[in-house]
């Protein structure tokens, strides 16, 4: 189990609103397979648009997403906005 500041250390031109310190367990693309603990990097794909899954996933009880622009989520969700 990573922290969300272990996960992004190596990354450049992130900005991250929440907490650096929640715990992630696993990663997913897939928005059924998001939870607690759980990141959802929400990929901008042909045909859909993984932004549209992202209320989903917080109702589901994930509390870190991945996403390309920041997005109105409660502040209880850790966001990591990278380009």
């Amino acid at each position: 189990m990573k922290t969300v500041k272990e996960l992004i250390a190596s990354l450049s031109a992130v900005q991250v609103f929440g907490n650096l310190d929640a715990s992630v367990r696993a990663l997913t693309s897939d928005s059924r397979k998001a939870g607690a603990e759980v990141l959802f990097a929400a990929l901008k794909g042909t045909k859909v648009d993984g932004h549209d899954f992202v209320a989903q996933v917080v109702a589901a009880g994930c509390d870190v997403v991945l996403v390309e622009r920041q997005l109105n989520l409660p502040a209880s969700v850790t966001q990591i906005v990278v380009a």
